[in-house]
């Protein structure tokens, strides 16, 4: 009895398959794998074998002299779908490292693959996982599992990322306020705080822990653990400078030059020159007073 195996378009089939017999009464043949193929696609998986026109698959096949001399038998496959791996992580893309994570495969049609749960090695302690969804749908697949492949796949590896709080304090007539912020990325700064008789001048950080105020906060840099900023502010002040008349002008020594009034305390008296810090003063003038101008 000879045998031909057929069935798949890219598969090639080597010498034909023969079981010969001196007395084919009820001979039971034992029907091979694949290794009757040379070559078979990439993404097929071979089933198994069946009489045409029937999907039963079979392992064996009884031969006699009242059923099939030359038996033609086709070959049954399974398709390979494509099974992608990725993560939503955008941020520190020269030095994520990730640990346990998947790669990209071939899966046969029915099988099942397995969602390993991911860790970040770098950076440390910024992400944790979260859980494995469907790119297309969008839904969560659940437990992690097995899952059984029917079609192409795309699984996402969800991270949370973690956060540290920031607290700005504004000072005592403002007050503060605490926000969460994302571990190691930039921080939008507040707005600059408005204080009556003050200009805003920086950020204050304490950077050693020491309860120190003493180093100017990096926002560009963010955080990694909870922090506490203050706003710095510089008082207005105000200059006050003397103008003698034509000609007139104050002794170099009389120490009137450079003079500022806080505009904390603008009604604090400043001190006014005499007669006797005037130098060049015209014969027949005489100081008589200061008049805002």
């Amino acid at each position: 009895h000879s045998i031909t195996f057929t069935g798949l378009e890219g598969a090639v089939v080597g010498d034909t398959y023969t079981k010969p017999s001196a007395n084919y009464w009820n001979e039971i043949l034992t029907l091979p794998g694949k290794e009757v193929f040379t070559s078979i696609p990439e993404d097929m998986t071979f089933v198994g074998w069946s009489l045409p026109g029937s999907n039963v698959i079979l392992t064996d096949i009884l031969v006699n002299k009242y059923n099939y001399k030359n038996i033609q038998l086709e070959a049954h496959w399974k398709g390979k779908y494509n099974v992608k791996f990725t993560h939503d992580i955008v941020e520190f893309e020269d030095e994520l490292v990730l640990d346990n994570f998947p790669e990209d495969k071939k899966v046969t049609e029915g099988n099942k693959t397995y969602l390993y749960i991911p860790s970040v090695v770098t950076p440390e302690d910024i992400f944790v996982f979260d859980a494995w969804y469907d790119a297309v749908t969008g839904e969560r697949v659940p437990d992690y599992n097995d899952v059984v492949i029917t079609e192409d796949r795309t699984f996402v590896a969800k991270f949370t990322h973690l956060t540290a709080n920031l607290t700005i304090d504004y000072g005592s007539s403002i007050g503060r306020e605490t926000i969460a912020v994302k571990k190691r990325m930039p921080i939008d700064p507040p707005d600059e705080p408005v204080i009556e008789h003050y200009n805003f001048y920086e950020w204050e950080v304490d950077e050693d822990g020491d309860g120190d105020f003493d180093g100017v906060f990096d926002f560009s840099a963010g955080i990694m653990e909870d922090t506490t900023i203050r706003a710095v502010y510089e008082a207005i002040m105000y200059s006050v400078s003397f103008d003698c008349g034509e000609g007139i002008t104050l002794s170099s020594d009389a120490g009137f030059g450079g003079q500022y009034v806080s505009a904390i305390s603008p009604n604090r008296p400043i001190r006014l020159p005499e007669e006797q810090h005037l130098e060049n003063v015209p014969e027949g003038k005489a100081l008589i007073g200061w008049a805002l101008s």
